[in-house]
C-alpha cells in the first residue's frame, strides 16, 4: 500500500513537472514575440501615460542603459500577462483529473471569476487609482518648478500599480477557495474583521510610496473585497460555490 503511495505521489510530482516545463515554454515564445516589439510596446505605454496620466509634464531618461533595462522589464510583464490563460490551463490540465463533477465545476467558476476579477483590477487600477495618484503627486509640486519626471520610475510607477491591484482583485477568490477547504468560514472571518482592516493599511504601507494618500488608496479597495469575500462566502449557497 505504502509503496502504491509512493509511486503515486512520484507520478504527481512528475505531472507537475511536466506542467511547469510547459509552461516556462510558453512563456519563453511569448517573451520572444514580445522582444520584437518591445521598442514600439514602450512608447505605445509612453505615449498613454504622457497623453493621460502626466499631461503636461515631460518624461527624460538619467542614463544610456535606463530604456534597455526599461524594455526588459516590459517584456517580463507583458509575458507574464499574456500567459497567465496558459498558467490556468495547464494548473487544470494537473488537477482536473483527480477531482469530481461537483468539484470540476466549482474550480472552472473560480478560474473565470479570477479572470473577470482580474480585468476589474486593470481597469480599477487605470481609470480611478492611477489618475488620482498622479493628480495628487503633481499637485504637490510647486508651480515654480519645472518638472521632468524619469521615464523609468513613472513607468515602474504605472505598471507596478496595475499589477499589484490586479493581484489584490483576486483576495475574493482565494478567500472563496480557502473557504471550500475549510480552512477559513464566515464566523472566522468577522471576528477577524478588525485585524484584517489593519492589515489591509499595513498592505498599504509595504507597497505604496512613503504617503497616507497612496496607503489609504490601496487599503480601502482591500478592505472592500475582503467585504465581497465575507457576502460570497456567507451566500455559497446561493451562489452555487
Amino acid at each position: 500500500m505504502n509503496k502504491f503511495k509512493k509511486i503515486n505521489f512520484f507520478s504527481h510530482l512528475q505531472e507537475l513537472r511536466i506542467c511547469i516545463i510547459n509552461y516556462l515554454k510558453f512563456f519563453l515564445f511569448i517573451a520572444l514575440i514580445v522582444v520584437f516589439f518591445s521598442e514600439k510596446v514602450t512608447i505605445f505605454i509612453i505615449k498613454i501615460v504622457e497623453k493621460n496620466i502626466i499631461k503636461n509634464c515631460k518624461l527624460i531618461t538619467n542614463s544610456p542603459q535606463e530604456i534597455t533595462i526599461l524594455q526588459l522589464k516590459i517584456v517580463l510583464y507583458l509575458s507574464f500577462a499574456f500567459s497567465v490563460p496558459f498558467l490556468f490551463f495547464f494548473l487544470w490540465k494537473f488537477i482536473s483529473p483527480g477531482l469530481y463533477k461537483k468539484e470540476k465545476k466549482f474550480i472552472f467558476k473560480l478560474f473565470l471569476f479570477s479572470f473577470i476579477l482580474l480585468f476589474a483590477g486593470i481597469n480599477f487600477s487605470y481609470f480611478i487609482i492611477i489618475p488620482t495618484l498622479f493628480f495628487f503627486f503633481i499637485n504637490n509640486i510647486p508651480k515654480q518648478i519645472e518638472t521632468y519626471f524619469s521615464v523609468t520610475l513613472t513607468l515602474e510607477l504605472f505598471i507596478n500599480t496595475i499589477f499589484i491591484f490586479s493581484i489584490i482583485f483576486l483576495i475574493p477568490v482565494l478567500m472563496v477557495f480557502l473557504n471550500k477547504l475549510e480552512l477559513i468560514n464566515y464566523e472566522t472571518i468577522i471576528k477577524k474583521r478588525k485585524i484584517l482592516i489593519v492589515t489591509s493599511f499595513i498592505l498599504g504601507a509595504i507597497f505604496t510610496p512613503s504617503d497616507v494618500f497612496s496607503q489609504f488608496l490601496l487599503a480601502i479597495p482591500i478592505i472592500l473585497l475582503i467585504e465581497l469575500s465575507v457576502f460570497l462566502i456567507k451566500n455559497k449557497k446561493y451562489l452555487n460555490f
